[in-house]
């Protein structure tokens, strides 16, 4: 074995890591409000129906971005849309974590929604890695 395919081995593995990693913390970010729901409503003196907002600004912003940050990850690089996106669900998550307000907490989970358009673009980058290289198999070799 070269060292070349050595090298391209272990980079890939350690993206591999990487998406893995970012696809358990996504999960934990999407699961861990509706068990906080009522003591979100407490400390912001939020009723019931407002509460829904906390879970539906995420689901309808995580709509909107979802394929606009697709067709951006086309146009600019999934790798450099993906960048972007961490960047986005950071500030959101800093947000929600420090918000003053109940307001600022639906800002805050509006911005985390480009969260949604991780799995596609980790998705395209690890396609493109493997149209890339050439000893990679194809995808007829992978059918029964």
């Amino acid at each position: 074995m070269s060292s070349t395919t050595r090298t391209t081995r272990k980079v890939a593995g350690g993206a591999v890591g990487f998406l893995v990693v970012m696809e358990f913390g996504s999960g934990l970010l999407q699961g861990w409000f509706p068990p906080l729901l009522s003591r979100i409503g407490s400390d912001f003196g939020a009723e019931a129906a407002a509460l829904n907002w906390v879970m539906v600004i995420y689901l309808l912003m995580t709509v909107a971005f979802v394929p606009i940050i697709g067709k951006l990850g086309d146009l600019y690089g999934h790798k450099k849309m993906l960048l972007i996106t961490v960047c986005l669900v950071a500030a959101g998550s800093l947000l929600v974590a420090f918000a003053p307000s109940f307001t600022w907490l639906l800002v805050g989970r509006a911005l985390q929604a480009p969260l949604g358009a991780f799995l596609p673009l980790e998705f395209a980058i690890v396609a493109a890695a493997t149209r890339s290289r050439p000893d990679a198999a194809s995808a007829s070799s992978w059918a029964l």
